[in-house]
């Protein structure tokens, strides 16, 4: 459901008590499935609960220690991304202002940067501009180097 995009199946299984943290062999809950996949009708649904309570899915590495932050920035979904920093900037993550702070400075950004999602980058250094936190300069080539 959460690769297809299949919110109101999510929905479903999420009031029938399905748990939003079980993991697959590679440590991915569904939230990562869903980000990974661009699905940001998913992602949302998969949050929606974070209205009244934690989400602590958005800060959870799967076994490549890679959140569904990382892999929304992967992706390249601006839309997806987008959401996911909202959530990070409210305490439903659950993650403590350190980790956040870490999760939005380097790695994802040096994700989207070596993925050329520019639009990406851009997004995430400006709204850590407007929110006092530091962003190291990457390299124009990232990780692929010359």
């Amino acid at each position: 459901a959460a690769e297809m995009g299949a919110a109101s199946v999510i929905t479903l299984l999420i009031s029938k008590g399905a748990p939003t943290s079980a993991v697959d062999s590679d440590g991915k809950t569904p939230l990562h499935v869903a980000a990974e996949n661009g699905q940001l009708d998913s992602v949302v649904a998969l949050t929606a609960r974070s209205a009244w309570g934690s989400c602590r899915e958005v800060g959870m590495e799967d076994k490549y220690h890679m959140t569904p932050f990382h892999l929304a920035c992967e992706q390249g979904s601006k839309e997806v991304v987008a959401h996911l920093l909202r959530l990070l900037n409210t305490d439903a993550s659950g993650l403590g202002k350190k980790r956040v702070k870490d999760l939005r400075r380097g790695s994802a950004m040096f994700i989207a940067q070596r993925h050329a999602h520019t639009e990406l980058v851009e997004m995430i250094r400006v709204q850590n501009a407007e929110d006092g936190i530091d962003t190291p300069r990457i390299p124009e080539h990232g990780a692929e180097g010359g």
